[in-house]
């Protein structure tokens, strides 16, 4: 691939389809797999057979199917350095009838974004830019709010249960004590509350201190880059320009 000609996160989507397929051919005993093209050609066919198989039986997308498929080929083509490798695989068809456009959302729900998009631009761009310090309270035009809290950490759904963020009341923005902790910790079946509360309470101050310490901060970083990418940056680039820079 010509350095520059696709940017990361392609190549990491056509590299997770090879390696899905080298995988596969590793499970089924198929060693000789990118070390011989006659082996790889056959074990192509009998991939795509079996994606075919699952796709008739509803357990695939049609579609993301044939789009990987049409990668992985195009990927050991390259990789062989003959671009008839394999033309005469089956590689399923898109089909316009299972692809369903995404609704545009109401105007209620675009002012709730708007104005939640206003709030963070806003309150990220002082919080970074003139080093305010942790936590932050964010307020929108409509009376929503929400505690920004230093975190390094992505969100993700089971957090809460893994301790990720109890170190914070989330409502009020300030830090939780061990006590508190350790309740609910038992309360979720920790083995050692006790142990649990303190590491993570210990970890929360941790956050805080690291980022009020330092302007240039990982956790300051996460959030800086968030704001950039907040609709109202079409409405002050020169904010959204200095947040990229900032650290330049």
């Amino acid at each position: 691939m010509t350095l520059g000609a696709m940017r990361p996160a392609t190549i990491s989507i056509a590299l997770r389809v090879v390696l899905d397929f080298v995988n596969w051919a590793d499970r089924q005993g198929l060693h000789q797999v990118l070390c011989d093209e006659k082996a790889t050609a056959e074990a192509v066919h009998r991939y795509f057979r079996e994606k075919r198989e699952q796709v008739s039986l509803g357990n695939l997308n049609r579609n993301s199917v044939g789009h990987d498929q049409r990668n992985l080929l195009s990927m050991l083509r390259e990789f062989f350095g003959n671009d008839d490798f394999c033309t005469d695989a089956r590689v399923l068809r898109r089909q316009l009838d299972t692809s369903v456009p995404t609704a545009v959302p109401d105007a209620e729900a675009q002012a709730a974004l708007l104005a939640w998009a206003d709030a963070l631009f806003i309150c990220i761009s002082t919080l970074v830019l003139d080093f305010k310090p942790y936590p932050v309270r964010v307020t929108t035009a409509r009376g929503e709010g929400l505690c920004l809290v230093p975190h390094r950490h992505h969100r993700r759904e089971d957090d809460n249960l893994h301790g990720h963020l109890l170190g914070w009341n989330l409502e009020t923005g300030e830090l939780r004590t061990r006590e508190e902790i350790a309740t609910h910790m038992a309360g979720a079946g920790a083995k050692d509350p006790r142990a649990r509360a303190w590491m993570i309470s210990s970890f929360a101050a941790k956050h805080l201190r690291a980022a009020n310490e330092d302007a240039q901060s990982a956790i300051r970083r996460s959030h800086a880059s968030m704001a950039t990418f907040a609709s109202p940056r079409c409405f002050w680039p020169k904010q959204a320009s200095a947040l990229r820079n900032c650290w330049a």
